[in-house]
Protein backbone atom coordinates (compact mmCIF):
# COMPACT_ATOMS: atom_id res chain seq x y z
CA UNK A 1 0.00 0.00 0.00
CA UNK A 2 1.42 3.27 -0.52
CA UNK A 3 1.26 6.08 1.76
CA UNK A 4 -1.53 9.02 0.85
CA UNK A 5 -2.63 12.48 2.18
CA UNK A 6 -5.32 12.08 4.27
CA UNK A 7 -5.82 15.51 5.02
CA UNK A 8 -3.53 18.59 4.53
CA UNK A 9 -2.16 20.30 3.95
CA UNK A 10 -2.92 23.27 6.57
CA UNK A 11 -0.57 26.24 7.13
CA UNK A 12 -0.96 26.11 10.96
CA UNK A 13 1.21 28.97 11.93
CA UNK A 14 3.20 31.58 10.09
CA UNK A 15 5.35 34.44 11.53
CA UNK A 16 8.32 36.66 10.18
CA UNK A 17 10.42 33.97 8.95
CA UNK A 18 8.74 30.92 9.55
CA UNK A 19 6.04 28.55 8.73
CA UNK A 20 4.17 25.63 9.75
CA UNK A 21 2.84 22.79 7.84
CA UNK A 22 0.51 20.38 9.00
CA UNK A 23 -0.52 17.00 6.91
CA UNK A 24 -2.22 13.68 8.24
CA UNK A 25 -1.46 10.68 6.33
CA UNK A 26 -2.47 7.32 5.80
CA UNK A 27 0.66 5.63 7.18
CA UNK A 28 4.27 6.57 8.87
CA UNK A 29 6.00 8.26 6.34
CA UNK A 30 8.74 11.07 5.68
CA UNK A 31 6.88 14.19 4.83
CA UNK A 32 9.10 17.09 3.06
CA UNK A 33 7.67 20.16 2.09
CA UNK A 34 9.67 22.22 -1.01
CA UNK A 35 8.87 25.50 -1.81
CA UNK A 36 9.57 26.78 -5.22
CA UNK A 37 12.67 29.05 -5.55
CA UNK A 38 14.38 26.85 -2.32
CA UNK A 39 17.06 24.96 -3.08
CA UNK A 40 16.32 23.16 0.31
CA UNK A 41 13.41 21.13 1.51
CA UNK A 42 12.39 20.62 5.04
CA UNK A 43 11.09 17.24 6.31
CA UNK A 44 9.47 15.76 9.27
CA UNK A 45 8.62 12.28 10.62
CA UNK A 46 5.01 11.43 11.17
CA UNK A 47 3.89 11.10 14.55
CA UNK A 48 1.00 8.35 15.63
CA UNK A 49 -2.07 9.21 17.44
CA UNK A 50 -4.86 6.29 18.33
CA UNK A 51 -3.41 5.02 14.94
CA UNK A 52 -4.02 8.41 13.10
CA UNK A 53 -0.66 9.61 11.37
CA UNK A 54 0.06 13.49 11.82
CA UNK A 55 3.51 15.73 10.77
CA UNK A 56 3.88 19.41 11.14
CA UNK A 57 6.92 20.35 8.95
CA UNK A 58 8.48 23.69 10.28
CA UNK A 59 9.71 25.57 7.15
CA UNK A 60 12.56 28.18 8.42
CA UNK A 61 14.85 30.40 7.67
CA UNK A 62 12.06 32.27 5.41
CA UNK A 63 12.34 36.31 4.40
CA UNK A 64 9.88 38.27 5.63
CA UNK A 65 7.12 38.48 3.23
CA UNK A 66 7.89 35.35 1.62
CA UNK A 67 4.90 34.41 -0.37
CA UNK A 68 5.58 30.86 -2.80
CA UNK A 69 3.77 27.83 -3.83
CA UNK A 70 4.95 24.81 -2.36
CA UNK A 71 4.70 20.74 -3.04
CA UNK A 72 4.41 18.43 -0.48
CA UNK A 73 6.29 14.61 -0.35
CA UNK A 74 5.60 11.61 1.27
CA UNK A 75 8.91 9.79 1.42
CA UNK A 76 10.90 11.62 -1.93
CA UNK A 77 7.40 11.25 -4.02
CA UNK A 78 5.65 14.42 -4.81
CA UNK A 79 2.02 14.50 -3.70
CA UNK A 80 0.84 18.11 -3.79
CA UNK A 81 1.72 20.96 -5.46
CA UNK A 82 -0.03 24.01 -4.92
CA UNK A 83 0.51 26.70 -6.93
CA UNK A 84 -0.69 30.17 -8.16
CA UNK A 85 -4.23 30.57 -8.98
CA UNK A 86 -5.28 32.46 -11.51
CA UNK A 87 -8.03 34.47 -9.56
CA UNK A 88 -5.11 36.32 -7.31
CA UNK A 89 -5.47 40.15 -7.69
CA UNK A 90 -8.20 41.55 -8.99
CA UNK A 91 -9.77 38.74 -10.73
CA UNK A 92 -10.40 37.22 -7.36
CA UNK A 93 -11.98 39.98 -6.28
CA UNK A 94 -14.03 40.00 -8.90
CA UNK A 95 -14.95 35.77 -8.27
CA UNK A 96 -15.77 36.74 -4.97
CA UNK A 97 -18.31 39.74 -5.89
CA UNK A 98 -19.84 37.27 -7.91
CA UNK A 99 -19.66 34.41 -5.58
CA UNK A 100 -21.46 36.74 -2.86
CA UNK A 101 -24.57 38.15 -5.53
CA UNK A 102 -25.21 34.69 -6.72
CA UNK A 103 -25.21 33.34 -3.15
CA UNK A 104 -27.56 36.11 -2.17
CA UNK A 105 -30.41 35.25 -4.35
CA UNK A 106 -31.17 31.99 -2.84
CA UNK A 107 -30.55 32.16 0.77
CA UNK A 108 -33.24 30.74 2.76
CA UNK A 109 -35.13 32.66 5.30
CA UNK A 110 -34.30 35.87 3.74
CA UNK A 111 -37.26 37.83 3.28
CA UNK A 112 -38.73 40.27 1.34
CA UNK A 113 -38.14 43.10 3.86
CA UNK A 114 -34.41 41.99 3.95
CA UNK A 115 -34.84 41.16 7.26
CA UNK A 116 -33.46 37.64 8.89
CA UNK A 117 -35.62 35.15 10.00
CA UNK A 118 -36.01 31.72 11.07
CA UNK A 119 -39.28 31.78 12.29
CA UNK A 120 -42.57 31.85 10.34
CA UNK A 121 -44.19 34.71 9.81
CA UNK A 122 -46.89 35.98 12.12
CA UNK A 123 -50.33 35.16 11.23
CA UNK A 124 -52.85 38.09 11.40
Amino acid sequence: MTTSLVLGPLVRHVDEDTAAIWVQTSEATQVTVQLDGHDRGWSAPTFAVHGHHYALVEVTGLAAGTDAAYQVELDGVPVLSLREIPLSGWAGVQKRAFDLVCSSVGMPGYRKDKSWSSAPEPQA
